[in-house]
């Protein structure tokens, strides 16, 4: 095992973690950790890291896929770390490559690809993860009212099979 796989060993939680937001704000800011670069990416993966990797699961099916795709995400953004901290929006940024290492692992698309890629996601993190609409914004990268008008004009979209994709999640 790599240092850097050492360095991010999952720490289980029972629920979602909330995010640790900016004043005013609410995307997560792990730009704001005091530190060198190798730590804020280690404060980063511990904060983080089971979510994502419930993400996966969710996504996955598979214990050992989701564990890899994160492996994979994870390391691409410890290369890549001293870019995406100077990202405008490192949530969003990080949040693309680990739906993106996910996807390439993924067999078939949600819901026979019924729902856009980050519509579905937006699904799997609120109602199957039971994530806030908060927390789920700021995990994706995105602005809570954003995030909420947009869940809700996907919900009104899908009418009466909104139930069915839940469900199926």
């Amino acid at each position: 095992m790599t240092s850097r796989q050492l360095r991010r060993q999952d720490r289980a939680v029972d629920s979602p973690p909330r995010l640790q937001t900016t004043p005013g704000s609410s995307r997560p800011s792990p730009t704001s950790l005091p530190g060198t670069a190798d730590e804020t990416f280690d404060a980063f993966c511990q904060c983080y890291r089971s979510i994502y990797l419930r993400y996966g699961l969710a996504r996955l099916r598979s214990p050992g896929e989701a564990a890899q795709a994160l492996d994979a995400a994870l390391d691409e953004l410890a290369d890549t770390w001293q870019t995406v901290l100077r990202d405008p929006s490192l949530p969003a940024s990080a949040w693309a490559v680990i739906a993106s290492h996910v996807s390439a692992r993924q067999q078939t698309p949600l819901w026979g690809g019924l729902v856009p890629h980050e519509d579905a996601d937006m699904l799997l993190l609120r109602y199957r993860l039971g994530l806030s609409a908060g927390d789920a914004a700021a995990l994706m990268g995105m602005e809570e009212t954003a995030f909420t008008a947009r869940l809700s004009l996907m919900l009104r979209k899908l009418g009466g099979n909104s139930e069915i994709f839940v469900r199926h999640m």
